[in-house]
């Protein structure tokens, strides 16, 4: 994912902390930054963004709802 302005232009410098919340049949596998200095732990469903950026893996095997927050930022959720 990225974080974008309200313009839609990738916020470079973002480096929000984002949770992951799941409902349903899903359960997340990692959130990675893409930080070569993070050594948090990337199973966890709170992850730092770098530059803008994150990646969330999950594992879907039925229907779930998946939500992305972080206090300052509208949130994201995806249906599966």
């Amino acid at each position: 994912m990225e974080i974008v302005d309200e313009r839609g232009i990738k916020a470079i410098p973002a480096d929000n902390q984002i949770r992951c919340e799941i409902s349903g049949g899903a359960r997340p596998l990692g959130l990675e930054s893409g930080s070569n200095t993070d050594m948090s732990d990337h199973r966890d469903n709170v992850q730092r963004a770098f530059r803008g950026n994150l990646v969330a893996y999950l594992l879907v095997d039925g229907p779930a709802e998946i939500r992305f927050s972080s206090p300052g930022l509208e949130s994201c959720t995806l249906k599966f």
